[in-house]
């Protein structure tokens, strides 16, 4: 089962539509009113949690049937995720809130709180 987990920050809550914005994060714009973030921190934050998974290649972690595919801006962190347990995830998620960023479920167009 494939599951993206999107996380961004809003320079100030409640502004922006939360869809709209992930709609263009997604698509690799700048968004004005999200701020930007310490990437190469979060993929080092990644890296320790998950240090017993295989780097295929800058942005692609394996495991066995399991992966993590990491598309990031400035703005913007996506985990596109295959096969991962619930626990797993949460790992993620609890890494981005480490960085102030709640997830943002494009499933059901709801971002979360902190």
């Amino acid at each position: 089962m494939a599951r993206d987990l999107s996380f961004w920050k809003y320079e100030k809550e409640g502004v922006l539509n939360d869809e709209k914005v992930y709609v263009q994060l997604s698509d690799g714009e700048e968004v004005k009113g999200v701020e930007e973030l310490p990437v190469e921190d979060v993929i080092k934050s990644v890296k320790a949690a998950f240090s017993d998974w295989e780097w295929q290649d800058e942005s692609t972690l394996q495991k066995k049937n399991k992966s993590i595919e990491i598309f990031t801006t400035k703005q913007f962190v996506r985990f596109d995720c295959t096969s991962l347990t619930n626990e797993e995830m949460n790992v993620l998620i609890d890494i981005m809130n480490v960085y102030g960023c709640p997830l943002y479920d494009s499933t059901i167009s709801t971002r979360f709180e902190l």
